[in-house]
């Protein structure tokens, strides 16, 4: 029992990462409908649609640098494990850069892709909201980095905590409160200052942990 109550535990953290998406998914059509109806749907589900693939991306990143993270914290060899949440965090944010300048930059290409029927109106909106809401990337990517890197660690309770305010506890009121007061530009900064907040919240839970000498 133990054993199986341990794989849950450390695995309980990546679970809610993979469902966050839906939630956050859930969370702004609701909101987009209300506020503009189809044709905002529409356009974000272009966004929502791209950000699915970017956050695949980033798990599969994290994920890649789990066994290597489990095996130097088995072995206490701290200086290889340092050396790795490093190597994975810088490579995020490359990522993350890479990603923001490519849709900077092909934005118009990228949207056509979705928009067959070549609609201006959903064109137009999905062109803002990609460079708003792809901001959000530059912490995301880090806030995925530290979960993974602390749930292979054994801080289960960090690792759960950030998950959690992520995937519901900060990005759903952040949505409903940023959207009453700023409308669509309230819903689409939303997704950034969420993520922006769980980064700081992350670093703070990684460099007090005791594992680790920082």
């Amino acid at each position: 029992m133990n054993q199986i109550y341990s794989i849950f535990s450390l695995g309980l953290s990546s679970f809610i990462i993979e469902i966050s998406s839906a939630v956050v998914l859930i969370t702004f059509n609701i909101v987009i409908l209300r506020l503009e109806g189809n044709l905002g749907i529409a356009s974000y589900a272009i966004v929502a649609n791209l950000a699915l693939v970017v956050i695949a991306i980033f798990t599969g990143l994290a994920q890649g640098t789990q066994p290597l993270i489990s095996k130097y914290f088995g072995q206490y060899n701290f200086d290889k494990l340092k050396k790795v949440r490093k190597y994975a965090l810088t490579t995020a944010l490359i990522i993350a850069f890479t990603i923001y300048s490519l849709v900077m930059t092909f934005s118009e290409s990228i949207i056509q892709i979705f928009n067959s029927e070549n609609n201006t109106s959903i064109a137009q909106m999905a062109d803002t909201r990609l460079r708003i809401y792809f901001l959000g990337f530059f912490f995301a990517g880090v806030n995925i980095i530290i979960t993974m890197f602390l749930s292979a660690t054994e801080n289960i309770k960090d690792a759960l905590s950030i998950s959690i305010s992520r995937g519901l506890i900060i990005i759903v009121p952040t949505v409903f409160v940023l959207s009453h007061f700023w409308g669509m530009i309230g819903v689409w900064f939303a997704f950034v200052i969420t993520e922006l907040i769980v980064t700081i919240i992350s670093i703070h839970l990684e460099r007090s942990r005791n594992n680790i000498n920082n």
